[in-house]
């Protein structure tokens, strides 16, 4: 219900562009990775020295599905985008040239400079690229972090970044007592236990520059603002709205976002659903 009101204030044309490219994602929900034997020791030591488990076990995928996921991305994006159909003519071109196990790789690790390379060789957009292949990727991440996350134990984990792909949080949720705060990665679905008073973007703790913006036409949510770095994480008060959160993705709280945009906070992760 909470969700539904927060897409009913989005443009009706970026809905459904949202629900296209939703709707992709999800016929693929149900693949598989290749899951690779790693002795118990080695996961309890990555979670010590705050190793993603993307960094100690391969990302072996089926590049077949992966491949039929970019296509379909690619061909929803240039009908329900027009404006960018060169720039995805573009990249289904370059994408013949690159290694798809690769590409998966640095999808899943949100590998920048490896996106700017590709874009630069496409003539496109990095961000257009970066954003295609994180959507086409993120099923595999979230089977990944379902056949691992068992076996981490996250007690004492207390980072900004995902144990298991290392992607920073902009979602977060606020439990009952003071001091309970839950980081979400909506790339691979996992949650952890972080600091309430932190900013997850630039660490910054000093009170005075770390607050919220209320929101009251979207009941149980906050966005937390962070003055030093102008970055904001996305909030649930579950005292005030139950939401599993661990199913959401960043179309669910588009809103959200336009709303700290327009006070002047950044997620630069965004700016190809909006533009």
């Amino acid at each position: 219900m909470v969700l539904q009101h927060l897409m009913t204030g989005l443009p009706e044309d970026l809905v459904t562009f949202v629900r296209e490219l939703r709707a992709v994602r999800d016929r693929y929900r149900h693949v598989s990775i290749t899951p690779v034997d790693i002795p118990c020791a080695s996961i309890r030591l990555a979670v010590v020295t705050g190793q993603p488990l993307l960094d100690l076990v391969a990302f072996t995928i089926a590049e077949n599905q992966f491949s039929d996921l970019l296509d379909e991305m690619l061909a929803t994006v240039r009908v329900q985008r027009p404006l960018l159909e060169k720039q995805i003519d573009r990249i289904k071109i370059h994408l013949k040239q690159v290694d798809l196990a690769v590409l998966a790789f640095k999808g899943a690790i949100d590998e920048n400079v490896y996106f700017r390379s590709l874009a630069q060789d496409a003539a496109v957009s990095q961000e257009l690229y970066h954003f295609l292949v994180n959507q086409a990727v993120r099923p595999f991440l979230v089977a990944f972090a379902r056949e691992y996350a068992s076996r981490l134990d996250l007690t004492h984990w207390q980072r900004p970044y995902c144990p298991i792909c290392g992607r920073f949080s902009d979602l977060s949720r606020l439990s009952g007592d003071e001091e309970g705060r839950h980081l979400v990665c909506i790339h691979c679905q996992s949650m952890w236990e972080y600091e309430r008073l932190a900013c997850p973007h630039c660490g910054n703790k000093e009170p005075e520059k770390l607050d919220y913006l209320s929101t009251e036409e979207y009941p149980g949510w906050q966005i937390h603002i962070c003055q030093r770095c102008q970055g904001y994480v996305k909030t649930v008060d579950s005292r005030q709205a139950f939401i599993n959160l661990s199913v959401l993705d960043e179309f669910d709280t588009l809103m959200l976002d336009i709303i700290a945009r327009k006070k002047g906070y950044l997620n630069e992760r965004i700016g190809p659903i909006l533009n």
